[in-house]
């Protein structure tokens, strides 16, 4: 086409303004238009989903596009429509609600077998069969392992076998058994991996520094993974039913030397909590956090076990055979406020010729224990609570005490007696050193007066009586 001249200033007019038109300008949308869309209502939702069973592609397509976004909303009116005859419009409504994170209630029994396949069967081919499955129900199957992996619910607790309270000597154990239970809810198991804590609280005999303390031991035990996993690291862990159990404890309990008191024993494990990427098909990698929610230790099902720990009374060579005790029954009744009087002497051994120094505040060290005839403790204390009178102690903490040969060093005490009658003996013991939980390092005031004598820093003496009888308390006479 030519123009003719007189067409042409009308061009050069025109084209200015379409090139205006085409440039990006200010923004003239009005607050309404830019606001979010507003729901659609019930008639319009009714006419997508007669449009999902079109004949004609595209308009099913627009149809199910316009729905994805308010699946959320309207869902119960579109699932009215699952059990229709038309299988393009079932298919379409399950992959919106697999899309929007909704699993389809005649659908919920399948999922919750793929996810206990994937957790719990033996076969790394069918738990891998179970998973590709599940990645098929899109964000509602992956939201769904997210969740089961998570330990949401659950709890740890660990189940000690009865323990009866009993004592030990140095250097001995306890042997403690206890199972590992998860209770509320499912949580998953790394294959080879146990975390153990074994927990100790000491009651001091003798109160020397008035301390209780609690140690905490941790132990890990690993051993590596093996067999094929096809790149998915789920295979490794196995999931654990609410009430199952998780593993057995067996564990072994060392106490070393000077460690003598009262023990309360009990045993805790946990479960490896970890982040892992999943393969999720052609997807972006599914994150999963394994254990998130499951506490990072168990809890204590029934009571600690109960130790004491006491040095080998029959044994008195071990004690140098420095310290002699002897008892009286100053009251052989089981009577309330009853006591029994004992003499502690130290003393150099038999033919020896040493001579060492204890310190002025020998109470502090020592303490008693008074045992049954199946030599379990019925009372104890300090040995400074049961000196017989209050002077001793501040006669003795004036200076340090020379035990010489033929030059014992003696103490009275007052024993409280025990509430039931029986048959029992007494036990004391002074104890000193500088490891771990020492009982302090003694001071020895005015020790240059003993210029021959050797300090006594560190070690343990201890010493029982011979067997005596409580005998029961007597009957009130009825006036």
């Amino acid at each position: 086409m030519r123009s003719t001249p007189r067409t042409l200033p009308l061009l050069f007019l025109l084209a200015p303004l379409a090139v205006a038109a085409l440039l990006p300008g200010p923004c003239v949308c009005s607050e309404k238009e830019s606001a979010a869309p507003e729901p659609p209502d019930e008639a319009q939702v009714e006419r997508w989903l007669e449009d999902l069973g079109c004949e004609e592609f595209w308009t099913r397509r627009e149809a199910a596009e316009a729905l994805a976004p308010w699946v959320d909303c309207f869902w119960p009116e579109m699932a009215v429509y699952l059990g229709d005859e038309d299988l393009e419009r079932t298919r379409m409504l399950r992959d919106l609600a697999h899309a929007a994170g909704i699993v389809p209630a005649d659908e919920a029994a399948m999922l919750q077998s793929l996810l206990e396949e994937i957790g719990m069967a033996k076969e790394d081919g069918t738990r891998l069969a179970a998973f590709d499955k599940l990645l098929r129900f899109d964000h509602a199957g992956r939201e769904s392992l997210q969740r089961c992996v998570r330990g949401t619910g659950a709890r740890l607790v660990t189940v000690m076998e009865p323990f009866s309270e009993t004592w030990i000597t140095p250097g001995a154990g306890p042997r403690l058994q206890g199972r590992l239970e998860v209770r509320g809810g499912d949580c998953w198991q790394r294959f080879g991996w146990r975390s153990m804590s074994a927990r100790m609280k000491l009651d001091c005999l003798g109160a020397a520094r008035g301390l209780s303390v609690t140690q905490t031991f941790v132990s890990g035990r690993r051993s590596f993974c093996s067999g094929q996993t096809f790149g998915n690291p789920l295979l490794r862990w196995t999931q654990v039913k609410d009430g199952a159990r998780v593993c057995d404890i067996d564990w072994h309990w060392n106490l070393d030397l000077y460690r003598f008191g009262r023990y309360e024993l009990w045993l805790s494990a946990g479960l490896e909590a970890k982040a892992l990427l999943a393969p999720s098909g052609s997807r972006e990698p599914l994150k999963l956090e394994m254990n998130a929610d499951l506490p990072a230790s168990s809890e204590l099902e029934g009571p600690p076990a109960s130790v004491w720990v006491l040095p080998d009374f029959d044994d008195l060579g071990a004690s140098d055979g420095c310290l002699d005790l002897s008892v009286t029954a100053a009251q052989n009744t089981a009577e309330p406020g009853g006591f029994l009087g004992a003499t502690v002497k130290v003393a150099v051994p038999e033919g020896g010729e040493s001579r060492f120094l204890l310190e002025g505040s020998l109470p502090k060290y020592a303490w008693f224990v008074v045992l049954d005839e199946d030599g379990r403790p019925a009372c104890h204390g300090s040995w400074k609570e049961a000196l017989s009178c209050a002077e001793q102690e501040t006669e003795s903490a004036t200076a340090a005490r020379e035990v010489a040969p033929g030059r014992p060093v003696s103490w009275n005490l007052r024993v409280p007696m025990p509430e039931r009658p029986g048959t029992y003996r007494l036990g004391v013991c002074y104890a000193v050193g500088k490891v771990s939980h020492d009982l302090g390092q003694p001071d020895f005031p005015r020790s240059e007066d003993h210029p021959d004598a050797e300090p006594y820093t560190e070690g343990v003496l201890w010493a029982a009586s011979e067997l005596f009888e409580v005998a029961p308390p007597t009957p009130r006479v009825e006036r």
